[in-house]
């Protein structure tokens, strides 16, 4: 029985994955075109969508591990800021169309579709996507997965246009969702 109902969370989890992450093309009329700042409070709703991108994938990687009846252990953890940029990427890739030069360019479109430029969108996840794996490699004591964690957590900002802005999206995605998990699906994320 408890392997029946671990499958159902994982299919609810999935349901509720694949919903979070549409949500950046739900957002882009709302989502200013730049990278947000400090000084522009109008351009704050641009961390949203790689917020959205990090907690989808969070959630993916738990659903996926929840449905085959296993919890999340610490190398499948590793595998959530890859799943997050893939999702980044298949965002930003459903934004090249032919009718581009019509907008003038491919970066226009693509600012147009998701809502931030793409460099914010995709370090801003990999940050957020990086969450899981260091809450996981701390709770657990494994020190390769928290290093690998923090590694592409620090990475993921240093390379961003906006390192603070990519520090709150990635932490408020990827937290919330962390968060989550672990009031939903205790068995696998707390110690």
């Amino acid at each position: 029985m408890v392997a029946g109902s671990r499958r159902l969370l994982g299919v609810g989890l999935l349901v509720v994955s694949l919903l979070v992450l549409t949500q950046p093309l739900a957002l882009r009329s709302v989502s200013a075109a730049t990278v947000p700042a400090l000084s522009d409070p109008a351009s704050y709703l641009a961390v949203l969508p790689p917020a959205a991108l990090a907690a989808g994938a969070t959630l993916f990687v738990a659903g996926v591990a929840a449905v085959r009846g296993r919890t999340v252990n610490t190398v499948t953890a590793l595998a959530v800021p890859l799943v997050a940029a893939v999702a980044g990427l298949a965002l930003l890739a459903s934004a090249a169309e032919p009718d581009a030069a019509a907008l003038g360019s491919v970066a226009a479109l693509r600012a147009l579709v998701t809502g931030v430029p793409a460099g914010f969108l995709l370090s801003g996840a990999a940050v957020g996507g990086a969450v899981a794996p260091v809450v996981l490699g701390s709770v657990t004591e494994d020190t390769y997965a928290l290093l690998a964690g923090a590694v592409v957590l620090l990475a993921g900002i240093a390379a961003s246009p906006a390192p603070a802005a990519a520090a709150v999206a990635g932490l408020l995605g990827g937290g919330l969702a962390v968060a989550a998990l672990w009031a939903v699906d205790a068995e696998g994320w707390r110690p």
